[in-house]
């Protein structure tokens, strides 16, 4: 994941640029009305220009200056991305080729005056559309809208959480108290087999089934046992009397929530 609130160095320059996370909300449409969306506006001068704040406040595009919260930092906490590169464009582009490497989110570059070929470059680079200022009014809004009414990116399935537990299925990650745990897929996909099911007991030829696709007659159950206890290292504070996944004794292994 890209971290927004880090500093690249722009091409040529010996020094970095500072890149200023901005939070807030747009609409986009649908067949029934608005629909909620977060946008992400990165400035490439530091501070975004005052210019470009107006013309995302108008129509709905509520913009709040403002720090965002650690967990709030990376492209794909967003719907849309704005790339504000008028008082660098150099570093736009930078920024443009980062949030590519990292997401698919739709982007919007936003350049100057003077740079409406490198505004046509960031298109080639993978940003969505491109607005150059000054901007006409209403501008911006429209831009915005029409990206996202193009991507329609689907919902995101909402974590499951129990406690301190968070399980990311779509973007399969696992986190306690907020910070990520590093999980093999297979590890992953165990986890998130048990997490689907809370106090139902798995036998291991079960989850071999499920999980590797494959049965205890080619394969040992022992996998399975060696796997949650993995597992346990990762997730439990103590895995001699775990809080979440638990070992029915002679059947196989439940999560409890």
């Amino acid at each position: 994941m890209l971290n927004i609130g880090g500093h690249p160095r722009a091409p040529g320059s010996s020094e970095p640029q500072r890149l200023t996370p901005i939070s807030g909300s747009t609409h986009g449409e649908s067949e029934t009305g608005p629909v909620p969306a977060s946008l992400l506006l990165i400035s490439s001068g530091g501070a975004p220009r005052p210019a470009l704040l107006r013309a995302l406040d108008r129509d709905g595009l509520c913009i709040q200056p403002g720090a965002l919260p650690q967990s709030a930092t990376t492209v794909d906490d967003a719907d849309v991305v704005v790339i504000d590169a008028t008082d660098s464009v150099a570093a736009g582009i930078d920024t443009l080729v980062n949030v590519r490497r990292q997401s698919g989110v739709p982007v919007v570059f936003v350049a100057g005056a003077d740079s409406r070929p490198q505004a046509v470059q960031a298109l080639e680079l993978g940003a969505d559309d491109f607005v150059i200022e000054p901007f006409v009014h209403g501008e911006v809004p429209a831009r915005i809208r029409s990206v996202l009414r193009r991507s329609r990116r689907p919902g995101r399935p909402a974590p499951l959480t129990f406690g301190r537990l968070s399980v990311f299925l779509a973007e399969r990650e696992v986190r306690i108290d907020g910070h990520v745990v590093e999980t093999t897929p297979l590890e992953f996909d165990l986890l998130a087999c048990l997490v689907a099911a809370p106090r139902r007991v798995f036998s291991r030829t079960e989850l071999l089934e499920q999980v590797w696709g494959s049965s205890g007659s080619w394969q040992s159950p022992a996998t399975v046992t060696e796997h949650i206890r993995r597992l346990r290292l990762k997730l439990e504070s103590d895995r001699e009397s775990p809080r979440w996944l638990r070992t029915v004794r002679g059947v196989g292994y439940r999560f409890d929530p």
